[in-house]
């Protein structure tokens, strides 16, 4: 897919009901077979050796579905209204994962609980292969989850930043952080820490980092999502002050 092929679907993407296509860029998708694009649907897909992707935007779910059907697609389909699983379920596809927003509303009242004033590292390039080891070793500790590449994590770190924690000169875990919203608000897009350090406090240790970080940035509140049956992340942001926003959910489904 070209650039001036993206820029139009995403045109068409924003005024449909149901989209995939919100949150992604010309990188994600350019790799895309296009398998229909007309005045109704927008249908794309990823294939991988790992999991193949289907995007899509459309007012007619029944019309994608038929479409998925008939094209013989499978893979990971993202952002499925929660009502509808059924209709998602009829065509054999499976939930993959429920993820739930969380926020944290005063980032200055989760620093009450910090328990230190923390030396923050970050990584570099160089260490970009170790830290896709870590988190590919912590592929389906979470359900939805498999792991970064070392590509992920270079593209990561040209915009954003990653904080590591090393133990005896063993780096051990890590977590993605970015600033955005003009600066306000501190997303943490990953926590991992390698399943040999599990249950040493290292996963609160980071995210009392992320905290600091963020507060060090300006960012007065904070944003993470989490899959609603990883009860052990869950108990460790409610720890730091993060509640859900009930209705910020994204169903992941996936046929194979």
């Amino acid at each position: 897919m070209e650039l001036n092929q993206f820029e139009p679907m995403m045109f068409f993407a924003k005024g449909c009901k149901y989209s995939s296509l919100s949150y992604v860029d010309y990188e994600e998708v350019k790799s895309s077979e296009i398998i229909r694009y007309d005045q109704s649907l927008l249908l794309l897909h990823k294939k991988s050796n790992d999991l193949s992707e289907i995007h899509y935007a459309t007012d007619d779910l029944e019309e994608l579905l038929d479409s998925i059907r008939t094209s013989n697609l499978k893979g990971l389909i993202k952002f499925i209204p929660f009502d509808t699983i059924g209709q998602f379920e009829f065509y054999d596809f499976k939930i993959h994962c429920v993820y739930q927003d969380y926020f944290l509303n005063n980032l200055n009242i989760a620093s009450k609980s910090l328990d230190t004033k923390y030396e923050i590292k970050f990584a570099t390039l160089e260490e970009a292969k170790k830290l896709s080891d870590i988190s590919q070793a912590c592929s389906g500790l979470s359900r939805g989850f498999f792991g970064e590449t070392e590509e992920w994590i270079r593209d990561w770190l040209i915009e954003n930043e990653i904080i590591v924690k090393y133990i005896n000169g063993k780096l051990v875990g890590f977590c993605c952080v970015s600033i955005y919203t003009e600066g306000t608000m501190l997303w943490i897009r990953e926590l991992a820490v390698h399943p040999d350090f599990h249950g040493k406090g290292i996963g609160k240790e980071l995210m009392g980092m992320a905290i600091q970080y963020g507060l060090s940035k300006g960012a007065q509140k904070s944003f993470l999502a989490v899959d609603i049956d990883n009860k052990t992340a869950i108990h460790l942001y409610e720890y730091y002050g993060y509640e859900a926003k009930v209705n910020e959910i994204e169903v992941q489904m996936l046929k194979i």
